[in-house]
């Protein structure tokens, strides 16, 4: 079964690392492990920003139904 990606649900997922991913078609990197996915957009900088379900953005702008994670000491 191939990987879909847990943002827009596209099989347009490029494998980066062992369990470190990239879909192709909303432009996020993730992570799949023991407790779950994680998801983050990618920054001007090249970081990465984590998110999470709930995003305000419309399907297809990049997170797909999720939104940037609140950030300790933020």
């Amino acid at each position: 079964m191939k990987l879909r990606c847990p943002s827009c649900g596209a099989r347009e997922v490029g494998r980066l690392a062992a369990a470190h991913h990239y879909c192709w078609r909303c432009f996020v990197e993730f992570t799949v492990g023991e407790t779950g996915v994680e998801v983050f957009e990618i920054a001007e900088d090249g970081s990465l920003v984590p998110l999470e379900p709930g995003d305000s953005r419309p399907v297809g702008v990049g997170t797909g139904g999720w939104r940037k994670a609140a950030l300790p000491g933020r």
